[in-house]
């Protein structure tokens, strides 16, 4: 089973050791990293996007703006091996202080390839000219004698449907819907959050013959509203990372299980491990909403 997965970019400004007493000739670096991500479908053997660079937008304190090139060379990703906490550099660049109020990621094609072997290539809109956007909120400062990390998510959970749109078997699906949902936020203020998933074995008062699923998919609701996720590997362990503060419901579910949720807390700069959930077997469906 493969893992489900969220395709994201994690920002690095580093300080460079400038020793300008000018503020608006000090500098930093941007490193772009990709990581973690839901994607919930098990027909999928693979997701595969070529990036032909990214670029970010940046307001600087000396009064100029434009954009800056992060990565210029060719990459093909399979998004599905980025998953809980996993990262991959996509590039760095040394940027004047200011502050950054868009990024544009570069793709120029995006495949996904079914278990059954059948590819089928996405239509990306912008990805190639004007490039895949995404508007942070607040904008990102870049200090100097400081440090920013930034992630930046594209959630192809929600950005990816299929044709039709529940298929119960992979020869029903006859093709793909994209369109992108991101999302950025600076890590230093947001949390993250770890645990696993297991099955009782149907004897839920013994825990030890609990058996870790693989696949499951563990998602992260706040009002009302999926945030991000990520799918359980072949241990049942999964990881959420660059989470906002503040209350958030955490469903987990998988193919045979009844769902569980439970309400947590999410604090800055802190990785609360220890979710775990104990689901039980169930022959009924398991699509409905969450609680809230």
């Amino acid at each position: 089973m493969r893992r489900s997965t969220l395709f994201a970019i994690l920002l690095l400004p580093l300080f460079s050791g400038a020793c300008s007493d000018q503020l608006s000739e000090r500098t930093g670096m941007v490193a772009v990293h990709l990581t973690d991500a839901p994607f919930p479908f098990e027909m999928i053997e693979a997701a595969e996007f070529t990036i032909e660079g990214a670029e970010i937008h940046l307001m600087a304190s000396n009064g100029d703006s434009g954009f800056h090139t992060i990565a210029d060379s060719v990459m093909t990703l399979d998004v599905l091996e980025l998953s809980n906490g996993v990262t991959k550099l996509l590039g760095e660049v040394e940027l004047p202080v200011g502050t950054i109020n868009q990024l544009r990621l570069l793709v120029t094609e995006a495949q996904l390839t079914l278990v059954d072997g059948r590819q089928f290539a996405l239509d990306i809109p912008s990805g190639d000219s004007s490039g895949l956007k995404v508007f942070p909120e607040p904008d990102i400062d870049v200090a100097a004698d400081d440090t920013v990390d930034v992630i930046v998510d594209i959630d192809v959970s929600r950005s990816i449907s299929s044709i039709p749109a529940a298929p119960q078997h992979v020869d029903e699906i006859s093709g793909f819907l994209f369109h992108p949902v991101l999302r950025a936020v600076v890590l230093s203020e947001t949390g993250a959050l770890a645990g696993s998933v297991r099955y009782d074995s149907d004897t839920p008062a013994v825990p030890d013959d609990d058996v870790p699923i693989a696949g499951a998919t563990v998602s992260m609701w706040r009002d009302g509203e999926v945030v991000t996720g990520t799918s359980t590997d072949e241990n049942g362990e999964w990881m959420l990372i660059g989470l906002e503060p503040g209350q958030v419901l955490l469903r987990a579910e998988a193919a045979g299980h009844t769902p569980a949720e439970t309400s947590v807390e999410v604090t800055a700069g802190t990785l609360a491990n220890g979710h775990d959930f104990v689901l039980a077997a169930s022959s009924e469906s398991t699509a409905s909403p969450p609680r809230h």
